[in-house]
């Protein structure tokens, strides 16, 4: 497992993707108007939608400063097939009221090892 550190901020705390890609983080892509420095492929869409293989259900919320810890996860049998491949995360708060992503952080890459 490894662990998320979040912080967003106070502005930007409530509810929060986890969106991912294992096709890389340059150039990137905007989506209303942000930027995301994620490559669209299959886990990008997943992740966006909130179902994905490593980050569970992807979906979290933050405490009133912004802050939480999300635990990306690997299903017991299928960590063989990604050895050696490396994805990228990022956390993507959204507003309460529009339901948009209001930024995404920096992302931040998991290797996985044998």
């Amino acid at each position: 497992m490894q662990s998320l550190k979040i912080d967003v901020g106070p502005a930007n705390a409530g509810i929060y993707y986890v969106i991912g890609s294992f096709s890389g983080t340059s150039p990137g892509q905007n989506v209303n108007g942000i930027h995301f420095p994620l490559n669209l492929d299959s886990y990008f869409l997943q992740s966006w939608f909130g179902d994905t293989l490593v980050a569970g259900n992807g979906i979290g919320a933050t405490d009133v400063t912004g802050q939480a810890f999300h635990g990306l996860l690997v299903p017991p049998g299928s960590a063989s097939a990604l050895v050696g491949l490396t994805v990228h995360h990022v956390v993507a708060p959204v507003n309460a009221l529009s339901l948009l992503h209001t930024c995404a952080t920096n992302p931040v890459p998991l290797k996985f090892l044998p």
